[in-house]
């Protein structure tokens, strides 16, 4: 049962991360209709949000590292990576749907 549950989690992640590095390929390749500040944007986050998703992958990190004797600043500082990588993700899939859609 384990190694089911195991096999179901590593083909999930297989098909997120081929899905988000296609996005990235057509986010750098294609010229897209979206509004050109935030595929700049984009184009600036897409590598940091690879690297901080793989670094919370490999350390089994907790996905909001936040708790209640953090202050205000602490907070922001661990809401940002995590803001701009939903960004990130949401836009280049957004992005990869309106380019194959155009076609």
């Amino acid at each position: 049962m384990i190694n089911k549950n195991k096999n179901n989690i590593i083909f999930i992640r297989l098909i997120f991360w081929l899905i988000y590095l296609l996005s990235g390929l057509v986010l750098y390749i294609k010229s897209s209709t979206i509004y050109q500040p935030i595929i700049i944007s984009l184009k600036i986050f897409y590598p940091l949000s690879i690297f901080w998703a793989q670094i919370r992958l490999t350390n089994k990190e907790n996905w909001l590292p936040i708790n209640k004797h953090m202050s205000t600043a602490q907070v922001w500082f661990r809401l940002i990576p995590i803001l701009a990588s939903l960004f990130t993700v949401f836009g280049t899939l957004i992005n990869m749907i309106i380019i194959f859609f155009n076609k």
